[in-house]
């Protein structure tokens, strides 16, 4: 087909491929561009502009877009054959999901962000059946199962939540399926350990680029490693002035999903000492609760730290007791 347009011709493009759009006939003007109707290899009919397939700015009808963010989003393209829990991925359903079989022999599809997500990796069937399994006096990792805290009964979330004692003395409430599953093997106090024995290089990076500081001291003939030079900063104020302390002794339960660490612990006055070099959204919400639940607090922010140098400024204190920047090996 030929369209005069101004004192030339158009090209007929029937019949001619741009990416996954074969155009299938001429399909009038949108105000002063020319449409032509395509079909895609997915099987859908779109009208495109000639310029846009000229430019190769549209080469489909907008799935591989749809394609390539999932792609994006959720990384591999191909999943066929990988394991997540107890399902084998064995085929590509459509652009968004997956045919998988459990371990029970059970066939089923399942939307890509529920394989890469928090979510039951097993059937319904085998799913409902761990909702019903007791672990009562049942040991996962650190933590021994007593009672069944709690069931929800929500659309799409059947969880059951397990009260569970650590090794530590501490409790804590975990989902069933974080159990069986391995994903929850402490209260937090494995995390804790782990980031004390790795010293600096958890939990210690400076905001203002990727280098290490090394914030330990001396306590007891024991060494203490803190998370801030602030942290620093005020226990050698509380040895100087043989102040009792114990640092980040206990994880206070404010609600059944939020835990509140305290820094120090004065144990003579009894009182809670947060050190804060700047307060986030959450952590105030978490100490208006802490304060709410009868504890006194003294929150030590970069504001006050001052207070508790030796009348010399906090660079100068950084210089005189050593702490300086340890590279990144």
């Amino acid at each position: 087909m030929e369209k005069r347009k101004r004192g030339g011709q158009l090209k007929d493009l029937t019949g001619m491929v741009f990416g996954k759009l074969t155009v299938l006939e001429y399909a009038g003007k949108k105000g002063r561009h020319t449409t032509w109707l395509c079909r895609c290899a997915c099987g859908k009919e779109t009208t495109v502009f000639t310029t846009s397939l000229k430019s190769g700015d549209t080469t489909s009808c907008g799935c591989a877009n749809a394609f390539n963010k999932r792609v994006t989003l959720f990384g591999d393209t191909d999943l066929t054959g990988k394991r997540f829990g107890s399902l084998t991925v064995i085929g590509r359903k459509n652009i968004r999901s997956w045919f998988c079989r459990c371990d029970c022999g059970r066939e089923f599809s399942r939307d890509t962000s529920k394989l890469h997500g928090d979510f039951a990796l097993k059937c319904k069937i085998c799913a409902a059946a761990d909702r019903r399994m007791d672990l009562t006096g049942k040991r996962f990792g650190r933590l021994v199962a007593i009672e069944i805290e709690k069931r929800e009964n929500k659309p799409h979330r059947n969880r059951v939540h397990w009260l569970c004692k650590c090794d530590c003395g501490n409790t804590a409430s975990v989902v069933s399926s974080q159990l069986v599953h391995g994903k929850t093997l402490s209260c937090g106090c494995l995390v804790k350990e782990t980031a004390s024995r790795l010293g600096s290089q958890i939990g210690m990076r400076n905001a203002i680029g990727n280098r290490k500081y090394d914030w330990r001291v001396t306590v007891n003939g024991k060494r203490l490693t803190l998370r801030s030079s602030f942290e620093v900063i005020f226990v050698k104020y509380l040895l100087k002035h043989h102040i009792r302390f114990e640092y980040e002794p206990r994880r206070i339960q404010l609600a059944p999903d939020t835990v509140y660490i305290p820094d120090f612990h004065l144990p003579d006055t009894d009182t809670w000492v947060e050190v804060k070099g700047y307060a986030t959204e959450t952590w105030q919400r978490k100490r208006e609760r802490f304060e709410r639940a009868g504890y006194r607090l003294l929150v030590v922010t970069e504001a006050s730290i001052a207070s508790y140098l030796p009348g010399i400024s906090y660079d100068v204190w950084l210089r005189r007791n050593g702490h300086k920047y340890l590279r990144n090996p």
